[in-house]
């Protein structure tokens, strides 16, 4: 009998999709969004594990007639770059450099000028949108180049947060600009320094940077805003105290290295990913990130944003990255808008399958395009739509070994014996066996010999099962539900049996979120 869950095998893999086909599904998605005018010209990809398994451009960088972008070519990516901060503060983190809980004033101490709910803002409320602060696009947009020195004089000025630190989330980029200060205090050297050494250099991103006359050599994209005269170049800001909210240049081929790394982090077992010398964070982490730490919104079933008898849209936001869960499936992601740019990266964990995309005009919206190419291949392609789960082999021995006490004749005979021998020490001090005995003999009296309902089965989670058994006599039935101990999935820590009442509507299927 096997002591631990194991992750049953999915056969789909992307690994044999033809590009003819992916091409087919997505690349109509993106010609649509360019015949709508949403950018002079846009670049995007398919990824799995890192590699580009397709990947197109259209339209033009340049205008009135430029080359077409392409893999190579480079964007400023936006608010993408919060997951590149996000995820040097959890590295900075796992090397024992910093708190999370810490407030931000032991590193940026002009904050406290901002007053006694600004001095109480902590790391992690402003890696998770959760520091307080007004919701900022227009004006964060516009501070990309703010020297340093000028923004530390603007936040000692006082910068008082609008709501209560750590009570909802409101996306902020002055936060992120203040973790830029905060990394900075840190290690003592400079953001960009910071992401360039910890990130970009040591997996290989070398079409990445902050400083567009960096890129010389390399094709980069200009940015374009649609004015009533038609596209209007936009500049593209240098790097400065905003950087960290959306600095970032990089390429489609660059940015499938990073979801690469995320998409490293599922499907395997935490021991051997821990020993993954080439990723720049631990694989916890990294899963950490993609994880909701604060709730963003939440869509009901049967509303005028959802269709009656949907599953519930839920949205949260990690550390840099948002988590979303939709009838596909459960997917990451983050979106970049600013002025001259568009982006947008999302991943499906399950099936392994992301997507990324940029196009050179303001707030460009890849992530309306991107999130609906992703749905559609993995709805297509018939990918799975969620992780494999976790199977416990002691969860039909449970449950074989409580059917046959149930449907038995003697409830202290040979299988009350044997399922006995199977609980842990707390099942007969919640409930002594003589109790369950007159249980026993409650149901045979008013049901009849037990029989399990075909179909009933299910797996409420990982370590419980449920099932149901009717009555030769009446028809009757009575639900079972068996969970197993979380100290040796070998043992049995609950049984539970509860009557159906024949009016009774049957409880909504439970829903695995992972």
């Amino acid at each position: 009998m096997e002591r631990r869950g194991t992750l049953t095998q999915v056969n789909w893999t992307s690994t044999d999709l033809d590009d003819a086909r992916v091409a087919a599904i997505v690349d109509p998605h993106f010609a649509r969004s360019l015949d709508a005018g949403s950018a002079p010209g846009m670049a995007y990809a398919v990824v799995s594990g890192g590699v580009v398994i397709h990947s197109s451009g259209l339209g033009s960088l340049a205008l009135p007639a430029g080359p077409t972008p392409h893999g190579a070519t480079v964007f400023r990516i936006a608010s993408m770059t919060k997951s590149f901060t996000a995820a040097v503060l959890l590295g900075l983190r796992d090397d024992g450099q910093l708190s999370l809980d810490a407030p931000v004033v032991d590193y940026v101490p002009e904050l406290a000028a901002g007053g006694a709910a600004a001095r109480t803002i902590t790391v992690r409320q402003l890696l998770t949108m959760g520091g307080g602060f007004l919701s900022d696009d227009p004006w964060g947009d516009r501070q990309q180049d703010l020297l340093i020195s000028d923004f530390r004089s603007l936040v000692g000025q006082g910068l008082t947060p609008l709501w209560i630190p750590g009570l909802r989330f409101e996306y902020s980029n002055l936060g992120y600009a203040l973790l830029g200060l905060v990394i900075e205090g840190v290690t003592g050297r400079t953001y960009r320094e910071v992401v360039e050494s910890r990130l970009l250099h040591p997996l290989g991103m070398a079409s990445s940077g902050f400083d567009v006359d960096s890129f010389r050599g390399r094709t980069v994209a200009s940015g374009y805003v649609r004015r009533s005269t038609g596209w209007v170049e936009e500049p593209i800001a240098g790097s400065g105290a905003f950087s960290p909210m959306g600095g970032l240049l990089s390429t489609i081929n660059d940015l499938a290295i990073w979801v690469g790394c995320f998409q490293s982090a599922h499907g395997t077992e935490l021991g051997a990913a821990q020993g993954r010398e080439s990723l720049p964070l631990r694989p916890s982490s990294l899963i950490e990130m993609q994880v909701t730490q604060r709730l963003v919104a939440a869509t009901a079933a049967g509303t005028a944003a959802g269709p009656s008898g949907a599953a519930p849209e839920v949205t949260g936001y990690g550390f840099g990255l948002f988590e979303t869960f939709r009838s596909w499936g459960r997917s990451v992601y983050h979106s970049g808008g600013y002025p001259g740019f568009g982006s947008h990266m999302r991943w499906h964990p399950a099936s392994g399958l992301g997507i990324v995309a940029i196009a050179n005009g303001t707030y460009a919206p890849m992530s309306t395009v991107a999130t609906a190419a992703l749905g559609d291949l993995v709805i297509q392609l018939e990918a799975p739509l969620r992780p494999p789960a976790v199977s416990l082999r002691m969860l039909d021995v449970a449950q074989a070994s409580v059917t046959d006490w149930l449907k038995g004749t003697d409830p202290d005979g040979e299988t009350a014996v044997a399922v006995r021998a199977l609980c842990a020490d707390n099942v007969e001090v919640d409930v002594p066996w003589p109790e369950r005995v007159a249980v026993w003999h409650t149901f045979r009296r008013s049901v009849g010999a037990l029989h399990t309902v075909p179909g009933s089965k299910s797996r409420p989670s990982p370590g419980s099962v449920s099932w149901q058994m009717s009555g030769e006599q009446t028809g009757n039935r009575i639900r079972i539900t068996v969970s197993m101990a979380p100290h040796d999935p070998r043992l049995i820590q609950s049984v539970q049996l509860q009557s159906i009442e024949p009016a009774a509507p049957e409880p909504p299927a439970s829903t695995d979120w992972s």
